[in-house]
C-alpha cells in the first residue's frame, strides 16, 4: 500500500522532463517570441546565458519575462553573478539572468548615427 507521500512523489519523478526535452520546448518558446516580437527586437541581438558576462556596460537591454512578455530595460550599468543591473529613467532595474531571455544591442553613438545616414545617401549613388 503506497501513501499519499509515495504517491506524490511518484507523480513529481514522472512529472521531470529530460535535458533534450527542455532544450526543444525552450527552442520551440524561442522562435514564437522572436515572431511575436520581430519589429521590437530588430537589431537585438539574442544572448545565451554563458555569454551574458561578457556584455559591454552601457548596451541596451530588452528582455523576455517567464510570462513571455517584452520590456526594455535600460541601458546595461553592471553585472552581477545572478543579476543584471539597468537604467531606465533614473531607475536602476535588476533581473535574474538566468530566469528572463536577455537581447543586447551596442551602445549608438551620434557618429554611428552619423555614419549611418552618410552609407544610406552613398547608396543612391552607387
Amino acid at each position: 500500500m503506497t501513501t499519499d507521500r509515495i504517491k506524490d512523489i511518484n507523480k513529481f519523478i514522472d512529472n521531470i522532463i529530460t535535458q533534450d526535452e527542455w532544450e526543444d520546448n525552450f527552442n520551440k518558446r524561442f522562435e514564437l517570441i522572436c515572431n511575436k516580437y520581430k519589429i521590437e527586437l530588430e537589431n537585438y541581438d539574442y544572448i545565451s546565458k554563458n555569454n551574458i558576462d561578457k556584455l559591454k556596460i552601457g548596451g541596451y537591454i530588452k528582455y523576455i519575462n517567464t510570462l513571455d512578455e517584452l520590456y526594455f530595460g535600460g541601458a546595461l550599468v553592471k553585472i552581477t553573478s545572478e543579476y543584471i543591473y539597468m537604467k531606465k529613467d533614473n531607475i536602476i532595474i535588476k533581473i535574474n539572468k538566468f530566469k528572463n531571455i536577455i537581447f543586447y544591442r551596442n551602445h549608438r553613438t551620434s557618429i554611428d548615427k552619423l555614419r549611418d545616414i552618410f552609407m544610406t545617401g552613398m547608396e543612391k549613388y552607387s
